[in-house]
């Protein structure tokens, strides 16, 4: 896809960056609770707030350390594995990316 078109295409796109449920909280499906209660408000909340309607949530999980159980639960979609980020750790040292699914 021409970066032209994903920049202007990218405020269409929200983008769910973190989210944790600590292991030694035991509640059950609290996970689908939180999704589902999300879900109902944000489209509206986000709209009002940026005008403009968004077509795509996205998340990232990070694997094998996590698989995404609450998302797949939740009716997610994975779409594929992406290349990774490349960020600075604590270090300063980039870290690795991830090779593409495939």
């Amino acid at each position: 896809m021409a970066p032209e078109l994903c920049g202007k295409n990218l405020p269409l796109v929200i983008d769910n960056t973190r989210f944790l449920i600590l292991s030694w909280i035991q509640i059950p499906n609290l996970g689908l609770h939180i999704f589902s209660l999300i879900c109902r408000r944000l489209l509206g909340e986000w709209a009002d707030r940026y005008n403009t309607t968004p077509v795509l949530i996205e998340t990232f999980v990070e694997p094998p350390r996590h698989v995404g159980t609450v998302y797949q639960a939740s009716g997610w979609v994975n779409v594929g594995t992406t290349r990774g980020h490349a960020h600075y750790d604590r270090y300063k040292q980039y870290d690795k990316l991830q090779k593409p699914s495939g």
